[in-house]
């Protein structure tokens, strides 16, 4: 993708006044047939579908015999979906008629392709020249066909015949970068900054590939020309902001982010990453204070309560109420897969807090309610456990999935036992304990192992009275940390 100044993208003018052209009658609409092709294919790079038809449309009154845009029908076709039926229904109508295109278009929808780097060698053995388009489908088709390694052993026949060079070395870095293969990025990117030192895409990439691979150098160098080249764009200020990220902490930079986010306040993405940058070098409080920002003036957007739940800090219930006076409770899906996820990260504070509030607004589900008591656990109130054990009649939904009815009885028997409610605890033990039994002989490995465990536990109690204070205030066999 480009981002240079409109000024310096004839194709990019050249697409907005067609985008224009759209709102004035058909009878004022005239471009010459290689001014739609070049529409066509900038609106592809833009997926821009609409404006790819009205171009189709367009020629069609226009230039009805064009080849040119009748083989960017076949291409629409194969875009359009994924079974490829429309794209090879048109390859076969017109299979009296041969050009590059229809040939990529005609491997691609092929089945079960037999030899195909055969298939790429005689097709590319066809053509002494492949357009801007034709080379980019071309190698697309070959990693289609993983055949990229054969991309890379036939770069230099590519090169003889790609009619516009950037466009094949952008493409097959694209690939490479995707493949993690840092020194063809490398190598790529700068071949691409030799012709076209100015677009800060290619430096984006080099950047990247030198921070994944660890030099720390060129990555520095690599990153202070792309932020030179993009300092107001915001797109490439994301990208950038990501790279420091996944791979380069040490070019950690607020300024970049907050300037981004200062321009575009309604946009948490900017934000979202500063804030991932300032918790990986250990800063979780200031982080914890940008998202705060951000939620006192969009309170009813829920990635950034996620964000701050995930920091797992203090004073986050008056963001979760204002969230549901905003936006409405949220279901018990949506907040089985959150709670789960901040389990998962040992949030087990922002369990507790969205929990609390949730339970205001509807009927938990089984799976909540043992979220809710592992999260309390987690934080050692163990009475909050015992209590709510003691007050709600659902031990028998958690019998129902054993899964959830060992974490259950485990969080239900040690809290009841830390806080002296031995005659219960032994109450509980003596009605599941034969369910347990029962399943151990018929239960696979995990299951039996599981319940060995639960037994174990069982036989603890038995050895423990809850008078032994000493060994239940400091038995913690989940290894679940002090609060």
């Amino acid at each position: 993708m480009d981002y240079e100044p409109e000024d310096s993208n004839p194709r990019e003018a050249l697409y907005k006044r067609f985008r224009e052209s759209l709102k004035k009658p058909v009878s004022d609409r005239y471009f010459d047939e290689d001014e739609l092709v070049e529409i066509f294919d900038y609106a592809g790079d833009l997926g821009d579908d609409y404006c790819r038809l009205e171009v189709l449309f367009c020629g069609a009154r226009l230039y009805p015999e064009s080849h040119s845009l009748s083989d960017r029908r076949a291409l629409m076709y194969m875009d359009a979906n994924e079974d490829n039926q429309m794209a090879k229904q048109y390859v076969a109508d017109n299979s009296g008629r041969t050009s590059a295109l229809l040939e990529i278009v005609g491997y691609e929808t092929t089945d079960n392709l037999e030899n195909p780097t055969d298939a790429l060698e005689f097709l590319l053995g066809q053509y002494d020249t492949l357009g801007d388009e034709e080379i980019i489908r071309f190698v697309d088709l070959a990693f289609d066909l993983d055949c990229y390694e054969w991309v890379i052993d036939h770069l230099p026949e590519l090169k003889s015949k790609a009619s516009y060079m950037p466009s094949l070395l952008y493409e097959i870095m694209n690939e490479a970068d995707n493949r993690s293969e840092n020194e063809t990025v490398i190598a790529l990117a700068e071949e691409l900054i030799e012709s076209e030192p100015f677009t800060p895409t290619y430096w984006v990439a080099l950047f990247r590939a030198h921070a994944r691979a660890g030099h720390e150098e060129d990555a520095r160098q690599a990153f202070d020309y792309a932020q030179s080249l993009a300092s107001d764009n915001d797109s490439i200020s994301i990208w950038l902001g990501d790279i420091v990220f996944n791979y380069a902490p040490y070019l950690r930079r607020e300024d970049l982010l907050l300037e981004c986010s200062s321009r575009n306040p309604d946009d948490f993405q900017f934000l979202d990453i500063l804030c991932a940058i300032m918790a990986q070098s250990g800063n979780n409080d200031k982080a914890v204070k940008y998202v705060k920002q951000f939620l006192n003036t969009h309170p009813g957007e829920l990635h950034p309560l996620r964000q701050l739940l995930t920091c797992n800090t203090s004073g986050t219930e008056e963001y979760i109420r204002a969230y549901y006076a905003a936006a409405g409770p949220l279901g018990s899906e949506e907040l089985e897969e959150i709670v789960s996820s901040l389990i998962a990260q040992a949030s087990y504070r922002s369990v507790r807090k969205l929990l609390d509030v949730a339970q205001e607004f509807g009927t938990f589900t089984a799976g909540l309610v043992l979220a809710m008591l592992e999260a309390q656990f987690a934080c050692s109130d163990y009475e909050g456990v015992a209590s709510y054990i003691e007050s709600h009649a659902i031990e028998d939904e958690m019998m129902e999935m054993p899964v959830r009815a060992f974490s259950y009885m485990a969080l239900a028997i040690i809290s009841l036992m830390k806080t002296g409610r031995e005659q219960k605890t032994k109450e509980m033990i003596a009605k599941e304990r034969g369910r347990f039994e029962g399943l151990m002989a018929i239960a696979p490995l995990p299951i039996r192992m599981s319940i060995r465990n639960l037994m174990s536990l069982f036989d603890t109690v038995d050895r423990h009275p809850a008078n032994d204070t000493l060994f239940w205030q400091y038995f913690n066999p989940y290894s679940y940390p002090k609060s």
